[in-house]
């Protein structure tokens, strides 16, 4: 029988759907977005490490600072651009920064 011909046969059950595989994480478009992909991809796939946290300016900076004394090794104008960009798409929820910006 052709292939044509089996698929044509309604008395055939249907193959089970497979499980939706969990969508990988993505880093949020923004100003410095390729900067934190290229520093920090050097040793982690950025998405993976950054996307589960929300963390104050000074966190993300004592963690830039941790990850430096690990090896880390970038230019301060691209570390910048990493913690500004850090900083305004992975900072701490609204509701635990007061209007200043200061986390409560």
């Amino acid at each position: 029988m052709s292939l044509v011909a089996q698929q044509q046969q309604p008395d055939q059950p249907e193959s089970p759907a497979l499980p939706a595989l969990p969508a990988l994480p993505v880093l949020k478009d923004g100003p410095g977005k390729e900067v934190v992909v290229a520093v920090c991809g050097e040793c982690h796939d950025p998405a993976a490490k950054i996307t589960k946290f929300r963390k104050s300016r000074a966190e993300w900076a004592d963690l830039i600072t941790d990850m430096q004394s690990r090896g880390l090794m970038a230019e301060e104008k691209d570390l910048e651009v990493v913690l500004n960009y850090l900083t305004a798409n992975y900072g701490p929820p609204p509701d635990k920064a007061d209007k200043s910006g200061k986390e409560k």
